[in-house]
């Protein structure tokens, strides 16, 4: 974050932008469609940033409450974690999130 004060201009803050995959979710493992399911492992992959639950359902091309469902789901597993910030909520992969998606990427 970043915070600009001037004589000459509006005072303004400035936020990074919350997710390195703005149009699309990065490809993820044929065998973790396999096992979660296509709509879960794209989510799970996409979480490889911290993502809020309307930027996670426009990236794998579902709505909102679909996308909740399934995050709910993720985290009831504990391959994710959920925190709140008012009606905001950011979803990360856990160490066992992060441990499945390493385990099933192919390696070179």
């Amino acid at each position: 974050m970043q915070c600009t004060t001037s004589d000459h201009w509006t005072p303004a803050i400035y936020y990074p932008a919350s997710g390195r995959y703005l149009w699309a979710a990065p490809p993820t493992p044929r065998s973790l469609d396999r096992l979660l399911g296509t709509t879960r492992s794209r989510i799970l992959g996409a979480l490889t940033t911290p993502l809020q639950t309307t930027v996670v359902a426009r990236l794998v091309s579902v709505t909102v409450p679909t996308a909740s469902e399934h995050l709910t789901i993720l985290r009831d597993a504990g391959l994710i974690d959920t925190s709140r910030a008012g009606r905001t909520a950011t979803h990360e992969l856990t160490e066992a999130g992060c441990a499945l998606l390493d385990a099933a990427s192919p390696r070179p």
